[in-house]
């Protein structure tokens, strides 16, 4: 049997280049024996969304649209017979050229990998990619769990002061800027002296990779509002989702242990909502 190869690169997105971090939004792939490219990209974003509140989602999604477009246009019969050869040698270049070019932008491809079809189709490949670097599934389920945590906060904090809640030391949707403008927003904020801002954190995931790159850009979040925090009296309050699996219980303790590194952060587990909202409701009352 005849043994196929695929190259691919990951289409990423850098929501701070300067903090070098990132998250995969789509995978360019291709197949040398059909000489044929494949381009899958997560529709709904939902990954970016559970990280970062101030997205360019319509952005995003139009050059996500134009990749698309070109990719389909790369597998154009006359285009496609004339440049074969430069498809398979020069992968980089038909990135670069024809795709997306690499001009610093929030959009760009990482190198090229290699591998074998072994038998499998492209299909098949491409569907394997896509469940290991985009997750979408997994990041859609983060984002609910996310909001039954901090709502749950809330609406402890509704049931127990009803009306009695003072508007002037407790609020909701915080924006935060860091020293460039960039805003990022909190759920909810009480005064006690300092400004708790509150915002949910879910580890129950499904893999201890994914707890712990939240983890660090949890921690990468706090470290780039750090100066302001000093200067306004912010304390960071992350009610944390504890995951259900045993098998993460490790890299859940030690993202939690990463967290308290800082100071002005404060980890509120899931069974400690009530005590919290309790000591919350005494600054808050009217």
């Amino acid at each position: 049997m005849k043994t196929f190869d695929y190259k691919y690169s990951i289409l990423k997105y850098y929501h701070s280049p300067s903090l070098g971090e990132c998250i995969n939004i789509g995978i360019l792939i291709y197949f040398t024996h059909s000489n044929e490219f494949t381009f899958i990209y997560s529709k709904k974003l939902n990954r970016i969304r559970s990280i970062y509140d101030n997205v360019s989602e319509k952005l995003i999604k139009y050059y996500l649209k134009e990749i698309d477009q070109k990719t389909q246009k790369l597998n154009s019969k006359a285009y496609n017979n004339q440049n074969q050869l430069n498809f398979k040698l020069n992968f980089d270049e038909i990135i670069l050229e024809s795709l997306l070019p690499k001009d610093g932008s929030s959009l760009q491809f990482s190198k090229v990998f290699n591998n074998f079809q072994l038998g499998n189709s492209n299909t098949k490949i491409s569907k394997f990619l896509y469940q290991k670097f985009l997750l979408e599934k997994d990041y859609k389920t983060d984002l609910n769990k996310d909001y039954f945590l901090a709502k749950k906060f809330y609406n402890n904090l509704k049931s127990k002061l009803g009306e009695k809640i003072d508007n002037d030391k407790f609020k909701k949707n915080v924006h935060v800027r860091n020293e460039t403008g960039v805003e990022f927003k909190f759920n909810y904020a009480w005064i006690n002296g300092k400004t708790n801002l509150v915002k949910p954190l879910n580890f129950d995931l499904s893999s201890s990779k994914n707890i712990s790159d939240k983890a660090h850009k949890s921690y990468g979040l706090v470290i780039d509002l750090e100066q302001i925090a000093k200067t306004q009296n912010y304390s960071f309050n992350f009610i944390v989702g504890k995951p259900k699996s045993n098998e993460f219980l490790r890299e859940y303790n030690h993202s939690i242990s990463l967290l308290k590194r800082l100071e002005i952060i404060n980890i509120v587990e899931e069974d400690e909502i009530d005590g919290y909202t309790d000591e919350a409701i005494q600054y808050i009352s009217k």
